[in-house]
């Protein structure tokens, strides 16, 4: 299910500091995310960081995304690549495969979740060919 070379090196990292370094590392290759995009509007506001994200039709659901976590960086990038092929009436499960992997704990999963409905409604909705961005 989680064919993304991302996911797989962070599903495969048998210790917590081997899975940070995974995750520091696709936050800092990660696409810039403008200061402009930083608003209330666009903060995730069940996340326990400050985290941004912004959602594209780009093919398929592209994430973009911004925290002051590098780790919940990481994990929206492999979040975005969980779910860049997800068709409507889909679900993701990435928040609950991290959780049952040790990987978060319960209030990161809680994060992570709130953040796949968004995306899983953002899908959902028929695509408006002038809408760019959530």
């Amino acid at each position: 299910m989680f064919e993304s070379g991302l996911i797989k090196r962070l599903f495969a990292a048998d210790n917590e500091l081997d899975r940070f370094d995974i995750l520091t590392e696709a936050a800092f290759s990660a696409e810039k995310f403008p200061d402009e995009w930083k608003t209330d509007e666009n903060r995730l506001s069940s996340c326990e960081t400050r985290t941004w994200f912004r959602l594209v039709r780009d093919g398929g659901v592209k994430l973009l995304a911004e925290s002051d976590s590098l780790f919940v960086k990481g994990l929206c990038m492999a979040l975005g690549e969980a779910a860049k092929d997800l068709r409507p009436g889909e679900d993701i499960g990435f928040a609950e495969a991290c959780f049952a992997r040790g990987i978060i704990d319960a209030g990161r999963r809680d994060g992570l979740l709130s953040l796949e409905r968004k995306i899983i409604e953002f899908i959902d909705q028929p695509e408006d060919k002038n809408e760019k961005s959530n």
